[in-house]
């Protein structure tokens, strides 16, 4: 399916909708592929999203993970000319932080281990 988000409280509402069809179905895996803004900072936990950071890069992100915890990330960073074009500057892959967006499917899963158990 095509999601279209507009904010982070709407990306937050939709990753609990689809945990909840997780549950509901027992998927066992998710590919979630999307534009982002990434932000390079040393801090843990970073003192900033990457929407406020002027700073911040752009890239179409990857992430895969299963119920089992097995997980795949990977960001192909990009820049924009003056007509908007696209140019692929580098690529990432074990995308620090990027997947705190998985939580609550990680958490659905939980919750269907520990009901099955």
């Amino acid at each position: 399916h095509q999601l279209h988000m507009e904010d982070r409280t709407a990306k937050h509402l939709m990753l609990r909708r689809i945990s909840a069809e997780i549950e509901k179905t027992g998927a066992e895996s998710i590919i979630l592929i999307n534009e982002a803004w990434l932000s390079r900072t040393d801090e843990d936990p970073p003192s900033t999203f990457p929407a406020d950071d002027p700073d911040r890069e752009e890239a179409l992100h990857l992430l895969a993970a299963d119920a089992q915890g097995n997980l795949f990330a990977h960001a192909a960073i990009f820049v924009r000319d003056a007509e908007n074009r696209i140019e692929f500057t580098e690529e990432t892959h074990g995308v620090t932080g990027a997947t705190n967006i998985l939580e609550p499917i990680r958490d659905a899963w939980r919750r269907t281990r520990d009901r099955a158990s």
